[in-house]
């Protein structure tokens, strides 16, 4: 007995574990998720903002490199500061300092070797912005799938929706034939040939209306996918994950929080690259090259170098720096109030959906009792009016209760569907790659 126990308490424990590897999509819809995914321009908008987000992040990581300038340059001054010196009893001659004209060519570099972590917080803010663009892109694909995935499973819905009309007016149509021979043989009413008439064109009408909505959805996932051929779905298959009672770890699964959580990340290496902006950067510089202005041939360009160390400290630009630490700390308190709605939302909508589908489970078992219960009555009803004993109103009204139980079954495996792939966006399964 105390195995059995040990052994059940094990299976208990890999149940979630078994239940969420046996999950499998239909394949037709993982499909059209992907041909989507691969053609909708919302995506391909959120791609580039990717690339531009590496193109800032290269930018970012350029201020590890020195800065190498090539400089080449000319100027004519007039005048020139000149000197006499005596060289000789009665004769002068003039020195000049600086030439007429003077040449420049040389090469340098300066490179800031203390700035205080100033360059790294920028490389690292950079980065968590390329990785929310990476999750936006994961967010839209998420969204995009569930859209799509609604619009594939409404078809089932309206295909099955027009079957079931297909169904009643086959039962009508076979009734008006008995009723046209009934009043050959005067057994019956002209108000029943009137009634079952007017019966049979609203069905026809209400059939007509679902097979619109259904060329509309077709032609929606057309649209979305690009895609010319369509399969249609034969039932309501799309799984349902396993999910944990505690949504503490389940919402940080969540694109919505991880995006928040990387904006936070962002945040706080903004206020620290501000922080920075109040300390000096400690520079060295170098350069090597031609020019001339040298004594005592003034003309002649001469090679030289030149190296040095600078320190390039602030002292006021109107408090700019401690106020963007302030303002940057507001929107890290934002960011965090936002987080923390996430969080709530979240919550709020696992609660929703666990409650929908808990109910919409429930009401499928009742609504299946009630579809047998009307197919009695119409066989009921059927036999009933072959013997004489009701009119065949009682049997457009049996009719009418089975094809509302029916419909009433088939919306609701249709909003369980729906409520599970609700549950996989909120959870943030990729169930399409």
């Amino acid at each position: 007995m105390l195995s059995k126990k040990i052994i059940l308490i094990v299976l208990a424990g890999w149940m979630p574990t078994i239940v969420t590897a046996q999950q499998n999509i239909n394949s037709d819809l993982k499909t059209l998720i992907q041909k989507s995914i691969a053609y909708f321009p919302k995506l391909k908008e959120t791609e580039l903002g990717l690339q531009a987000g590496k193109e800032k992040l290269e930018i970012a990581k350029s201020a590890y490199y020195p800065n190498i300038m090539l400089n080449a340059g000319y100027n004519y001054i007039d005048p020139v500061s000149s000197v006499s010196f005596p060289v000789a009893p009665g004769v002068t001659k003039a020195m000049q300092f600086q030439p007429y004209n003077n040449y420049t060519a040389t090469a340098g570099f300066t490179y800031p070797v203390i700035d205080f972590g100033r360059a790294w917080f920028f490389v690292r803010k950079s980065n968590e912005e390329l990785e929310q663009s990476k999750l936006n892109i994961e967010l839209n694909k998420a969204q995009l799938a569930a859209q799509v995935a609604s619009v594939y499973y409404s078809m089932a819905y309206f295909s099955k929706a027009v079957a079931i009309e297909d169904t009643v007016l086959l039962a009508m149509h076979s009734y008006q034939n008995v009723i046209i021979s009934r009043l050959r043989n005067g057994d019956a009413l002209i108000l029943d040939s009137i009634t079952t008439g007017s019966a049979i064109s609203e069905e026809e009408n209400r059939k007509l209306s679902l097979q619109n909505l259904l060329a509309k959805q077709i032609a929606l996932l057309e649209y979305t996918t690009n895609e010319t051929t369509i399969v249609m779905p034969e039932k309501f298959d799309f799984p349902q994950w396993y999910l944990e009672s505690d949504t503490t770890n389940q919402v940080q699964s969540s694109f919505e929080y991880k995006i928040i959580s990387s904006k936070l990340k962002a945040q706080q290496f903004d206020i620290k690259m501000n922080r920075s902006n109040l300390f000096p950067v400690v520079s060295v510089n170098a350069g090597l090259g031609y020019r001339n202005g040298y004594q005592p041939d003034i003309e002649k360009l001469v090679f030289g170098t030149q190296a040095g160390l600078s320190i390039s400290a602030p002292i006021f630009y109107g408090n700019k720096a401690r106020n963007s630490i302030k303002l940057s700390k507001l929107y890290l308190k934002q960011l965090q109030q936002s987080q923390e709605n996430v969080s709530h939302s979240f919550r709020k909508d696992i609660s929703n959906v666990r409650s929908d589908i808990s109910t919409l489970e429930a009401q499928i078992v009742n609504s299946n009792r009630q579809v047998l219960q009307s197919r009695s009555a119409v066989e009921l009803a059927q036999s009933r009016y072959r013997n004489g004993l009701v009119t065949y109103t009682d049997v457009l009204n049996a009719l009418a209760n089975r094809q509302r139980a029916e419909l009433s079954k088939l919306n609701l495996e249709y909003q369980l569907c729906l409520a599970r792939i609700e549950l996989a966006r909120i959870t943030g399964v990729a169930y399409y790659e």
